[in-house]
């Protein structure tokens, strides 16, 4: 009876361990750029906070150039959504040309946050409006641009950097920015509350690119 009581007890810290490994999983799809450890790190606390409290999983494909295996970027996102499943978005960047889109198979994942916001390149409303103004070719694009302003990700990717390490803490700016927007997104339309508090170094970094781009401007 004792022997049968402390099997359990083993089965039980086992079944625990394999569960909760498959619930940290990596945030990585794909990774190509070089991140560094501690991104990937600050990024799983995030990941698998959501994933934990809803189900809806995070990943992040991060390639320098598209790869020769692939036709073209549909080629690839197609690859990308067959692999993975119903429950999880991907935010892929290919950094030779600048290209983001958040990916998935389930559309209904589209319905918990603002895609066309967290893509968007304009930080804010002034931006959004010179952008509008000098850079579309219709109304509907005009319109599209000044509503969804606010983007988190693109309007850190175009900052210029002149080493190959300030690419990729941009990058890895970039994306934790665009994440943690999202995952803050999910949570509040779920009415879930995370346990990682997600800081204000985001908000911090699109305050300063608001900053750059008026002082251009001026």
């Amino acid at each position: 009876m004792v022997k049968g009581f402390f099997l359990n007890i083993i089965k039980g810290v086992l079944t625990l361990i394999l569960l909760t490994s498959a619930l940290a999983s990596s945030p990585l799809y794909q990774d190509t750029i070089g991140v560094k450890d501690q991104f990937k790190k600050d990024l799983s606390y995030l990941v698998n906070d959501l994933k934990s409290k809803t189900g809806i999983e995070i990943k992040v494909a991060l390639y320098e150039k598209v790869p020769k295996e692939y036709k073209d970027i549909k080629d690839l996102e197609e690859s990308i959504i067959k692999n993975t499943n119903n429950n999880t978005a991907v935010l892929l960047l290919i950094n030779d040309i600048k290209y983001i889109n958040i990916i998935s198979k389930n559309k209904n994942i589209f319905k918990l946050f603002n895609k066309e916001q967290v893509l968007s390149p304009a930080a804010s409303f002034v931006q959004a409006l010179y952008i509008a103004l000098f850079y579309t070719d219709s109304f509907d694009q005009f319109k599209n641009v000044i509503t969804n302003f606010g983007g988190t990700i693109l309007p850190i990717l175009s900052q210029k950097t002149k080493t190959k390490d300030q690419e990729i803490s941009k990058i890895e700016a970039a994306v934790y920015n665009g994440v943690a927007d999202i995952i803050e997104q999910i949570a509040k339309n779920m009415g879930v509350k995370l346990d990682v508090e997600i800081s204000n170094t985001n908000k911090t970094i699109i305050h300063i690119i608001k900053l750059i781009f008026y002082a251009s401007i001026i």
